[in-house]
């Protein structure tokens, strides 16, 4: 197994160190329906549906797919990771937004909700955002 250095981190490039199997996946996605009697939110680094949904993310490979790291360079042009866990708060955010969809949705239903926040997706409208202030504050 190789071990490569990136931006100060250490990470294996041996595809059992940086994907789940698609069957824990699976097996997990059962418990929640056995067990969700109310309101499950479930946080991922790709969501859990789509191909990349058995990757697993760090902070450095979720700030760099949703988009982050492309905002965030060093003097010298290149890409920097940004300081603290920004797209780890990010999704943190957004659950706790989804959270209070799902009671709204299990009031009206009186189902029980699990939703799935993907973190990539949450940095990239997070950005989105940042783009639509840029534009209507005029910064240059």
């Amino acid at each position: 197994m190789e071990v490569a250095t990136a931006l100060g981190w250490r990470f294996s490039t041996s595809e059992a160190a940086w994907r789940t199997s698609e069957a824990s996946i699976d097996q997990y996605l059962s418990e929640v329906d056995r067990h969700n009697s109310s309101v499950w939110i479930t946080i991922t680094p790709f969501g859990l549906e789509g191909r990349r949904r058995s990757y697993r993310g760090t902070e450095l490979t979720n700030s760099a797919a949703g988009g982050l790291l492309n905002r965030t360079r060093t003097v010298k042009g290149r890409p920097m990771k940004a300081a603290g866990h920004p797209s780890s708060i990010v999704a943190g955010h957004f659950a706790a937004l989804a959270a209070l969809h799902a009671l709204r949705l299990r009031k009206d239903s009186g189902q029980p909700v699990h939703l799935d926040v993907s973190i990539q997706d949450t940095v990239i409208v997070t950005g989105v955002f940042l783009e639509c202030a840029h534009a209507l504050f005029n910064c240059s």
